[in-house]
């Protein structure tokens, strides 16, 4: 559906002359973007030549995929402190644990303190997850437990605790993407602009028209550093600093 409402809005937009932010009555772009390094789980090894790379890019802000062994994953953070020192650094879970005091234990045995981290749980196991949420020294984040506006719902603890990931192709497209952002806000809960690992340049461009004062980060905008090819004319790529600026 995401892709068949972008399409729509394009057409519709492209019709009256119009850019989608036009057409929809959302703010006009800014002049940058700033995105976050994203590292996979991988050997050292592999793991320093990436940080490496993100390094020389003037990257700070980091989202490390974990392992959930602790000794390991702070091992491959302590990588990151050594080129970066300042490095804003949030864990992605993937859904590996089901119970909230394995978490909590896990997180009492890193060797350092993330930023936040990312669906630690089973998705959409909202029992455990509030329990979570009232106990985590540190926020959550809600990627594939947070698709749509019902979910605002099932979400009884502090907000204070709570940041939501929001893709576009996970919300359903710009429309959707837009109103939850607005109840976030309303809310007091920061967000996450998402990506897909891989996405083209198009599904990039749309996820800038999501503009909220609640963004505290953004992933995506990888092109052909990931993609062999991409389906547009001129790629949306970070640059320095992890920096998109627009021309």
């Amino acid at each position: 559906w995401c892709a068949i409402e972008l399409a729509l809005l394009d057409a519709l937009a492209k019709e009256n002359s119009q850019s989608i932010e036009q057409l929809i009555g959302a703010p006009q772009l800014n002049e940058s973007y700033q995105y976050t390094a994203v590292l996979g789980e991988a050997s050292l090894s592999l793991c320093r030549r990436q940080i490496e790379q993100y390094h020389q890019l003037r990257f700070t802000d980091f989202k490390v995929k974990i392992s959930g062994k602790p000794a390991f994953d702070s091992e491959r953070v302590a990588l990151i402190h050594s080129l970066v020192p300042r490095a804003r650094i949030r864990l992605d879970a993937n859904n590996v644990w089901s119970e909230t005091a394995t978490v909590l234990d896990y997180l009492d045995k890193l060797d350092f303190k993330p930023f936040a981290i990312e669906e630690p749980l089973q998705a959409k196991d909202y029992k455990e997850l509030n329990k979570l949420i009232k106990l985590s020294p540190i926020p959550l984040i809600l990627d594939e437990s947070f698709c749509n506006m019902s979910h605002f719902s099932q979400l009884t603890a502090e907000a204070g605790n709570i940041i939501i990931n929001l893709r576009l192709s996970k919300m359903g497209g710009i429309l959707r993407s837009i109103e939850i952002a607005r109840e976030a806000q309303r809310r007091n809960i920061p967000l996450i602009i998402g990506a897909q690992v891989g996405e083209s340049s198009i599904l990039t461009r749309a996820a800038l028209t999501v503009a909220s004062e609640s963004i505290i980060a953004r992933e995506g905008a990888f092109g052909t550093y990931l993609l062999e090819s991409d389906i547009t004319d001129t790629p949306i790529m970070f640059g320095t600093k992890g920096r998109f600026i627009l021309k």
